[in-house]
């Protein structure tokens, strides 16, 4: 018995949560992308995203932001890009990722009715100077 919930929890059910893991998602997406200007992360940090990039991650403040070379791609929760356009920068937004420590599983997270009420919103953007 203990076999079979080792290989349902491994194969079926953690391997459907991955999609939650949104470092690793937009690693993948970024790396799909043309390549062209530096990618940064926006005052967090992922050690999927950095692991599963095949180029160089730069985390960075707001601050840091605006003096690194532009357009860039940036990682960042959805609620940070409103800090962006206020900074000076074009955002457009190429993807949104649903976000959850999947490490910590809780109830409403499992259950598929109320997963969207505990996931958090990450997108991929591309600044670029003014708007």
């Amino acid at each position: 018995m203990a076999i079979l919930l080792y290989g349902f929890l491994n194969f079926f059910f953690y391997f459907a949560l991955l999609q939650y893991q949104s470092g690793s998602e937009a690693a993948f997406y970024i790396n799909s992308l043309p390549a062209g200007g530096p990618v940064a992360i926006l005052d967090d940090n992922s050690y999927s995203f950095a692991f599963y990039l095949k180029s160089p991650v730069y985390y960075r403040s707001l601050a840091d932001i605006k003096n690194a070379p532009v357009p860039a791609i940036v990682f960042t929760p959805k609620d940070r890009l409103d800090s962006l356009e206020a900074a000076g920068f074009a955002v457009e937004v190429l993807r949104h990722f649903p976000h959850f420590h999947i490490s910590q599983l809780t109830g409403a997270f499992v259950n598929y009715r109320t997963r969207a009420g505990v996931t958090t919103d990450y997108v991929v953007a591309r600044i670029r100077a003014g708007r």
